[in-house]
């Protein structure tokens, strides 16, 4: 819910600054100055929330932190958010990734975690692949290769794609491991209980962002092809 709500309040702050009154060079600085905080604020109050749960063991510390993580990705969020015209595009990635990460949860409890480190590997040597992919479709393809920015498009579609099945895999991988150290230890503490719940919700992000950026390129891509 907090999330949400920044996500929306900031969603109309980052339009008044790229598209209002205000001056297009301050607003876009102003803009990424934001975006900027917010990583920095993200990353520290993630730290703070492990910390609190190997270290200090303290609940308000985790919970206090918790929130401001949630605060921090609101913010994020927000830029994406932002350049979403159709709500509809919103609604069917919210929905889609909530199955998704109930999906990985179940996968990796029917699992028992068999296999899913053995796909992960094969995803890791993918994902090298992509970076070698990318470096060729921006510096070498232009060279000799003249491509259309239709199917330039739908390269990065591909290579989304595979991406987004390396998250689903390490969310599944994350939900096996949460299970396994529950099962592994006799008292489970609340900042234990707050840390896993920042685990999945990172890879709930993860997933989302993903996503609506495989709609907008999917959708892109359709467009040239009109």
């Amino acid at each position: 819910i907090l999330t949400s709500l920044v996500t929306v309040g900031f969603s109309y702050l980052f339009t008044n600054l790229l598209f209002g009154s205000i001056d297009e060079t301050a607003g876009l600085i102003w803009f990424f100055v934001i975006l900027f905080v917010s990583f920095i604020g993200a990353f520290l109050s993630s730290f703070f929330v492990t910390k609190s749960r190997l270290v200090t063991k303290k609940t308000s510390t985790s919970l206090i932190s918790y929130l401001l993580y949630t605060f921090f990705i609101g913010i994020f969020l927000a830029s994406f958010v932002l350049f979403i015209e159709d709500p509809t595009i919103l609604g069917i990635t919210l929905l889609t990734t909530s199955i998704l990460v109930l999906s990985m949860g179940i996968i990796a409890y029917l699992s028992k975690g068999k296999g899913l480190f053995m796909v992960a590997g094969v995803i890791s040597i993918l994902v090298f692949g992509i970076a070698a992919l990318y470096l060729l479709t921006f510096f070498l393809f232009p060279l000799f290769i003249v491509i259309s920015a239709s199917s330039m498009l739908w390269i990065f579609f591909i290579v989304e794609c595979i991406l987004f099945a390396s998250i689903l895999i390490y969310t599944a991988i994350d939900f096996f491991m949460i299970k396994k150290e529950i099962e592994a230890r006799n008292n489970i503490t609340n900042s234990d209980c707050l840390y896993f719940s920042l685990v999945i919700y990172s890879d709930f992000v993860r997933i989302f962002t993903q996503l609506l950026r495989l709609l907008i390129i999917l959708f892109s891509a359709k467009g040239r092809d009109k």
